[in-house]
C-alpha cells in the first residue's frame, strides 16, 4: 500500500542518520529533509491515542516520519558542531517543523506528542531555550490526552537533571502522578524518574510528588520504587545518596505502621534495601528487623539473607580486630 512504502522510506531515511560511521553522504541531506516533510504532510495519522502510544507511535506512517525528523535533526546539528563548534544555526533551519508540528499537538497529533516525550533529552541537545519555552506544549497539563502520549513517550528518553526541574517546576511530574497510565512500563519508568530526582536532591520526601504517592498510590508505587533502588545497589552512591535511602526507608515503615494492615508487598520488597546499610548498629538494626518478618513473601528472601550474611561477617571482623 502506498502507506506501507511511505514507512519504508521513512525507516531508511533514519537509518541514515541514525549512525553517523553508516549515514548517507552529507550533501544528501537537504533532500532527505524535504522527503521527510512530503512523508509528514501526506502521513496518515492515529485519530485516537492507544494505551500504549510508544507502540502506537513507532508503527504509524507519521510516526515513523517523525522519528525519522529527529534522526535527522541529531545528525545536522551533529555536523554542525564537528565543522563549526556551533549548531544553533542548523536547529534554526530546521525549527519551523519542530514548531508546526507542537501547535498541532490540540487533543490531536499524538505521535508527536509521544515522540517529543520519548526524545526529550535529545530536545535538550538541539535547542534547550525551544525546549524552556515549549514545555508546557510538550507536556500539556490541561490536555489529557496528549499529556498521557507525552508521559508514555517520556518512559523511553534518558533522564537529566534538566529536563527532571523542568517537568517539576512546571506540575508536569504532579499531573502525571494522577494519569491512569497503562502503556509498557509507563507507570514504572516514572517512578524511576522520582526515584532518581530525590537521589539527586532535585526532591524531597516532603514534595508534592511523594505525598501524593504515599497517600494515594502507596503499594504499587513503592514496591516499585524499592525495585528500582536494588537494582542500582552495586552503583557508587555517595554518603549523601545512601543516606537518602535510608531515609526513604524509614519514611516507608512510618507509612506502613498507619495502614490498617501490613502492606506485605511494600515490607517485602524493603529487603533489597539492605545492600545500603554500612552496618547493623543503632537504628540501622530496627530497619532489619522491621523488615525480617516479611522477607519471605515476593522471593525478597535470598538477597535479604545474603545481605545479612555479610553484615554479620563484618561485625564479626571488627570483633576480631578488637581483640
Amino acid at each position: 500500500t502506498p502507506m506501507w512504502i511511505a514507512s519504508s522510506i521513512a525507516d531508511s531515511l533514519q537509518a541514515g542518520t541514525r549512525d553517523d560511521s553508516r549515514a548517507y553522504p552529507s550533501a544528501l541531506l537537504p533532500r532527505g529533509w524535504a522527503l521527510l516533510q512530503t512523508l509528514l504532510a501526506h502521513g496518515e495519522a492515529v485519530s485516537e491515542p492507544s494505551d500504549d502510544p510508544m507502540f502506537q507511535a513507532i508503527n504509524s506512517t507519521r510516526g515513523r516520519a517523525l522519528e525519522g525528523v529527529f534522526s535527522h535533526a541529531l545528525r545536522v546539528c551533529r555536523l554542525a558542531d564537528r565543522e563549526t563548534g556551533s549548531h544553533l544555526d542548523a536547529w534554526k533551519s530546521m525549527q519551523v517543523v519542530f514548531d508546526a508540528e507542537l501547535v498541532a499537538c490540540v487533543n490531536g497529533n499524538f505521535e508527536f506528542s509521544t515522540l517529543a516525550g520519548a526524545y526529550s533529552g535529545n530536545l535538550e541537545y538541539l535547542s534547550v531555550e525551544w525546549l524552556e519555552a515549549n514545555i508546557k506544549e510538550i507536556f500539556p497539563v490541561d490536555r489529557r490526552a496528549n499529556l498521557a502520549c507525552a508521559i508514555g513517550g517520556l518512559a523511553y528518553a534518558s533522564t537529566s537533571r534538566k529536563v527532571y526541574r523542568l517537568l517539576r517546576d512546571n506540575d508536569v511530574l504532579d499531573a502525571a502522578l494522577r494519569l491512569d497510565l497503562k502503556g509498557r512500563h509507563g507507570h514504572e519508568k516514572l517512578m524511576e524518574r522520582v526515584a532518581v530526582g530525590y537521589l539527586w536532591g532535585e526532591d524531597t520526601l516532603d514534595s508534592s510528588r511523594f505525598k501524593f504517592i504515599f497517600e494515594s498510590k502507596a503499594e504499587e508505587a513503592l514496591a516499585q520504587i524499592n525495585f528500582f533502588f536494588w537494582t542500582i545497589r552495586g552503583e557508587k552512591l555517595n554518603e549523601d545518596q545512601v543516606q537518602s535511602v535510608l531515609q526513604y526507608w524509614r519514611r516507608c515503615l512510618d507509612w506502613a505502621t498507619s495502614q490498617p494492615t501490613p502492606p506485605i508487598k511494600v515490607l517485602s520488597s524493603l529487603s533489597g534495601l539492605v545492600s545500603f546499610l554500612p552496618d547493623a548498629s543503632g537504628e540501622k538494626s530496627d530497619l532489619l528487623l522491621s523488615i525480617a518478618p516479611y522477607v519471605h513473601e515476593h522471593h525478597g528472601a535470598y538477597d535479604f539473607l545474603k545481605e545479612l550474611r555479610r553484615l554479620i561477617d563484618q561485625k564479626a571482623k571488627e570483633r576480631q580486630n578488637e581483640r
